[in-house]
């Protein structure tokens, strides 16, 4: 039996049942989490409820997935279903981890266990990112839908030569017969107006189209918005809690290696002072911060995750091109790039079962556990780090314009040309 089994229509009803059923459960869950505030777990009814609200958001982003993916499978991308299976991937560890926090409270607990609240604030900072991550997709498919049936271009009514109404209509209602050349008019006269009439029902066609147009980019300027501002709500909330950016969710969503197979020795681990910065870190003042090891292994898992990043830059560069040398870099653009390569060491000193460096004092929200994803790392990754490509190459991402736009519509669809735009000269940075 094939992987993906499709119905007469064609869709692929793995993905539509997959995506129907995430709906379900997510409302199943929310109306647990409403319950369970009111019995076993009502020291955490804070964090909870909020939890619950979001799963209640999500719910209708997966109906409209389901909707988008049933009438857009024609077009649709690999990298729309992987991003419908992403977001599906990260519910499933939220959900999961949720369980096992609500599972440590009992109906006799009056204070929530340690820790338990920042761990839920963290995973309803990921559950909102995945209704935003889907809301985009949606948006971004309905408009690929509406551009691609566009109506065709037609004579104006301006431009059709003005005809009086021939005398010979106003005799017709008179009991007399008319000529041939009086025919001649007649039909002249009826086939103008056939074209008049045609010309209107097309420029209201393209009227309504336009509104449709203009309603469905909005849809998208303010999914763009929204993940943008969760982005930057994000940030700001782990430089307040003395974290680098993503590192959070990095260490929610990434495959840590087993602390058995890291190394045969045993790593002391030491904080950082705050007079120690990043680049510090390495030298002789921070060297009893450093693992007192490194194995064939851990250097085997440094290689992986370099090779992983390069791979990454390469599908990038496929995807969008490179850039001319004479454009200037941004300050935002230099910030970016630190920060990837700032979330590269984060990695490396993980496969390396190295201590972390703090900038501060404050403690960190403990990680969920991780649990095996469905969904391939190499594809978790691309999916969530050609996004943020995209969306960082734009001018403003807040309001970007009908072009960059196009840019998702090309990411998630197999169309090469839509609305007068070409692929390869859009999905070039």
């Amino acid at each position: 039996m094939a992987a993906n089994s499709q119905n007469d229509a064609g869709y692929d009803t793995e993905i539509l049942d997959s995506v129907n059923g995430s709906a379900t459960a997510c409302a199943y869950i929310c109306t647990e989490l409403r319950s369970l505030v009111r019995t076993s777990a009502g020291c955490l009814i804070g964090p909870l409820e909020l939890l619950a609200c979001e799963f209640d958001f999500i719910k209708p982003s997966y109906s409209d997935t389901y909707k988008c993916l049933q009438s857009n499978q024609s077009i649709m991308s690999p990298n729309a279903t992987n991003a419908v299976r992403f977001a599906q991937s990260n519910c499933q560890k939220i959900a999961q981890e949720l369980s096992t926090i609500v599972n440590e409270c009992g109906v006799w607990d009056v204070m929530a266990p340690q820790g338990s609240c920042s761990r839920l604030s963290v995973l309803l900072g990921c559950l909102r990112e995945q209704r935003v991550h889907l809301d985009l997709l949606n948006c971004t498919l309905d408009l690929s839908k509406h551009l691609i049936n566009k109506p065709a271009a037609h004579e104006s009514v301006d431009s059709i030569p003005y005809l009086d109404t021939p005398a010979v209509i106003m005799r017709m209602a008179a009991p007399c017969s008319y000529g041939d050349d009086d025919k001649a008019e007649v039909e002249a006269w009826n086939t103008k107006k056939a074209r008049v009439t045609a010309a209107r029902r097309a420029a209201l066609n393209m009227e309504n189209w336009s509104e449709t147009s203009s309603r469905l980019h909005a849809l998208v300027h303010r999914a763009l918005r929204t993940r943008f501002g969760h982005l930057e709500e994000k940030a700001a909330s782990q430089i307040r809690n003395g974290l680098r950016q993503d590192g959070v969710s990095e260490a929610t969503f990434t495959d840590l290696p087993d602390a058995d197979e890291c190394s045969s020795t045993q790593s002391t681990v030491g904080v950082m002072t705050p007079t120690e910065d990043w680049s510090d870190f390495g030298s002789d003042t921070t060297e009893t911060c450093r693992a007192s090891g490194i194995t064939r292994h851990s250097l085997q898992l440094c290689q992986n995750e370099t090779s992983n990043f390069l791979k990454l830059v390469g599908k990038v560069e496929q995807q969008f091109g490179d850039a001319p040398g004479s454009t200037p870099v941004s300050a935002e653009t230099t910030q970016y790039l630190h920060e990837a390569y700032g979330d590269l060491v984060v990695k490396l000193l993980h496969g390396l079962a190295a201590p972390m460096p703090f900038q501060s004092q404050q403690t960190a929200p403990p990680a969920p556990e991780i649990i095996e994803s469905s969904l391939p790392q190499s594809i978790r990754a691309y999916v969530s780090e050609t996004l943020d490509a995209i969306t960082k190459s734009m001018e403003s991402p807040v309001t970007p314009t009908d072009k960059e736009i196009m840019k998702l519509v090309f990411h998630w669809t197999t169309l090469n040309e839509c609305d007068g735009f070409k692929r390869e000269d859009v999905m070039r940075m």
